[in-house]
């Protein structure tokens, strides 16, 4: 039996349905890590970080899913990278100060921990401002200054300080801050904790600028 016009153009209809039906069901569903490259385990990844739920949001996927998102948010090497600025003159309430024969410094070290396509999972970082005229630490104009902190990136990583030492300061030759935090990858349900890191930074900084120190974990 042969169809008619009027039933060619009414099943092509429902077919266009159909398909705008599927499309929009695809672009709603989670990406599948299954089918998989690397990035789409990253959008995946990011999907489950947006989620008003991490937690359930992680215990849905497949077993396969769960693997390949756990595999991401692993980290497989730490690296440091630091920074050290001068800063002649330092400007505070509208006036800007200048110690004769002083000058001021600001350092930044910090540790990074990546996965296995080298995206940054988490960073731990230390700060020292300071001035010295030479010989010692000044306290003109801002004395020391050191700021310590953590940032995550991804979910499921989680951190905190857990030692603190300071040495030295004003009117002496330098100034020594070491910290270390604890950074933890701990995963919804019955998988918990998973990896722990322990990264630490050591920073000397002197009265002449100059900044010696060691890092690990």
């Amino acid at each position: 039996m042969k169809l008619s016009t009027s039933g060619r153009g009414i099943r092509s209809r429902m077919a266009i349905a159909i398909a705008v039906v599927a499309m929009a069901t695809a672009l709603a569903a989670p990406v599948s890590a299954s089918d998989t490259n690397a990035g789409s385990v990253s959008v995946l990844v990011d999907q489950i970080g947006r989620s008003a739920d991490p937690g359930a949001a992680f215990a849905a996927l497949s077993p396969v899913d769960q693997a390949a998102v756990q595999a991401f948010l692993t980290a497989i090497s730490v690296d440091d990278s630091m920074r050290l600025d001068a800063q002649p003159s330092v400007t505070a309430g509208g006036r800007t100060m200048t110690a004769a024969a002083t000058s001021c410094w600001t350092w930044t070290w910090q540790r990074d921990a990546k996965n296995n396509l080298g995206a940054t999972l988490w960073s731990y970082f230390q700060r020292i401002d300071w001035c010295g005229n030479g010989t010692v630490i000044t306290t003109t104009p801002h004395g020391v200054q050191r700021t310590r902190w953590g940032e995550t990136y991804y979910a499921f990583w989680q951190w905190n300080h857990i030692d603190n030492q300071t040495w030295g300061g004003t009117g002496q030759s330098s100034y020594r801050a070491f910290t270390q935090g604890e950074f933890r990858l701990c995963l919804t349900g019955n998988i918990g904790c998973i990896q722990y890191s322990y990264p630490w930074l050591d920073m000397t900084a002197w009265a002449n600028g100059n900044g010696t120190g060691t890092v690990g974990g």
